[in-house]
């Protein structure tokens, strides 16, 4: 977001509206929850980060202009993968002069520029755990319920608390990072190691249920939509219409997914921690 708030707006509609950056376009067009803070979407699975994301548990990005959604109600430009998509298209249709190009462009540069220039990582844990929590709660909504009627109640209350205590020890992470001596290099080294592996504890070696090649429990493709991406769709695929669904065993499945997330939030919490700290504190 720091990032495209140095990006000058290409729309000369949106800088007469007063929109000057990218980032303001960004704000405005599709808010968050937060007011200060445009939606970030998950990314899908079907492209080429597919296998750093969902495989290997690094984390992605991908930057780009699209569509209003709330005035065109559909699931991607007409011309998407088409012979239609031409070089030509872009020039004269899509983007004439390349300027939105220029301006992601120009926010790739101005993410790799910060990354190589800062000695600790500008990777934010705060804004994971946050959306850890967020998402969770919606699956609770939708499903806590049928959930509690099928004897799960303990298996969300532990799930509950490991995302209670993930944000308490990302609190206590992003803390001691502000404190730390940068002129150590081992401090500093500790710290970004922590960073860049913080993604990586969400990885189960056995992949998700069916598909072992994905083995990112947090971020990977659901089974009912392998194009897009979604959050813990383990637990969301297992509750996927089971109130129709014949399966037997259809709730120990849940509760298996659930088990599975709950104890890898865990690790990502207990990965946050001084080494010296290998217990849960209360």
């Amino acid at each position: 977001m720091a990032a495209a708030k140095k990006i000058p707006n290409p729309n000369p509609a949106e800088v007469a509206a007063g929109r000057t950056t990218a980032f303001d376009t960004w704000l405005y067009h599709i808010p968050s929850d937060d007011p200060t803070k445009p939606r970030v979407f998950a990314v899908g699975s079907g492209s080429d980060y597919s296998s750093f994301l969902n495989v290997l548990g690094i984390p992605c990005l991908e930057p780009r202009y699209t569509w209003n959604y709330d005035k065109w109600k559909i699931s991607s430009y007409p011309m998407y993968h088409s012979v239609y998509e031409t070089f030509f298209l872009m020039d004269n249709i899509t983007d004439p002069g390349f300027k939105y190009s220029k301006a992601v462009t120009q926010v790739w540069a101005e993410l790799v520029r910060d990354m190589s220039d800062a000695m600790i990582l500008p990777l934010d844990a705060k804004s994971l755990s946050d959306y850890i929590s967020v998402e969770s709660k919606q699956i609770f909504s939708k499903y806590g319920d049928s959930m509690r009627a099928n004897n799960l109640t303990s298996d969300m209350e532990y799930f509950n608390e490991a995302v209670a205590q993930l944000q308490k020890d990302v609190d206590d992470f992003v803390a001691s990072t502000s404190q730390i001596n940068k002129d150590n290099p081992y401090a500093v080294r500790e710290v970004n190691d922590k960073l860049m592996n913080l993604h990586r504890n969400f990885l189960d070696p056995q992949g998700l249920p069916g598909r072992p090649i994905y083995k990112n429990i947090l971020s990977s493709p659901s089974q009912f939509n392998s194009y897009a991406g979604a959050v813990f769709p383990g637990i969301t695929d297992s509750l996927h219409r089971i109130e129709i669904n014949t399966d037997p065993d259809k709730w120990k499945k849940v509760q298996k997914n659930m088990s599975i997330a709950t104890y890898l939030i865990g690790s990502a919490a207990s990965s946050l921690r001084k080494s010296t700290h290998f217990t849960r504190t209360e």
